[in-house]
């Protein structure tokens, strides 16, 4: 186990070792975890980049204005990022990750602890990764690749969802943008299009299922949304409603 934390500076170095309790904390400097390093200090920065090196594991990520990298096998608790964008690269968290504006990408066989939340940010979530809770970005798309599994909900109000060989346990649902559901992906709830009564856009949402995707739950559509189901997927009857406070007053 490696007993070193570097904090990479402009112009200099410093290091921090696993014994002081303290967060590794700076305010205008970026943060570089080494590779292979073990702490259960947490990180926070709050105008500088974060990097965690291959295979490291630290406490809880914080950052406030900067980019956060997790590098391949690294793992954290749980992330949170104000104004900057997060990758994991094949990484791994306990917890959650919460993001208030920035995107948000998940790299290939990684596993998240905890729910996937982001305010203004798309999210994408690349091939055999796991989120143990729900994906929901209310401005901004999300997208999935071959063999993700995501173990709650999927949600997004203004963007696209685009689920591509991807299995949800729980809901799919949006409000402004289209719903796709492509290369064989299973939803087992519902999937829920339904736009607002004062909706006035002038395109409206398409809901697109290819011949290759199941849903297991209902699909519920608003009456304004297009229907796209190709020949072969195995879906129930599309239940339209006026709105979705019209389907709400029925619940």
């Amino acid at each position: 186990m490696l007993t070193m934390v570097w904090i990479s500076t402009v112009g200099c170095a410093g290091a921090q070792s696993d014994d002081d309790t303290s967060p590794l904390e700076t305010r205008n400097d970026p943060i570089a975890v080494e590779a292979g390093t073990t702490t259960s200090d947490d990180v926070e920065s709050r105008n500088g980049a974060i990097t965690i090196g291959e295979s490291a594991q630290v406490g809880n990520i914080v950052n406030r204005n900067g980019a956060i990298v997790l590098q391949q096998g690294a793992q954290a608790a749980s992330i949170e990022t104000r104004n900057g964008a997060l990758v994991l690269r094949g990484a791994n968290t306990t917890g959650g990750i919460e993001s208030r504006n920035g995107r948000v990408t998940i790299g290939a066989e990684s596993t998240i602890g905890g729910a996937v939340e982001t305010r203004n940010g798309n999210v994408t979530i690349e091939r055999e990764s796991t989120v143990d809770g729900d994906v929901e970005t209310r401005n901004g798309s999300i997208e999935t690749a071959e063999g993700v599994r995501i173990q709650g909900e999927v949600e997004t109000r203004n963007g696209t969802i685009t689920l591509s060989g991807t299995q949800v346990d729980q809901l799919v649902d949006a409000r402004n943008g289209d719903i796709r559901l492509r290369a064989g992906t299973v939803i087992r709830g519902d999937v829920r299009l339904l736009m607002h009564e004062d909706w006035d856009g002038s395109q409206p949402p398409v809901l697109s299922i290819d011949g290759d995707s199941r849903v297991e739950g209902r699909l519920i559509v608003d009456e304004r949304a297009r229907v796209e189901i190709a020949s072969g997927a195995d879906v129930p009857d599309v239940e339209r409603f006026a709105s979705r406070e019209a389907w709400e007053r029925q619940q």
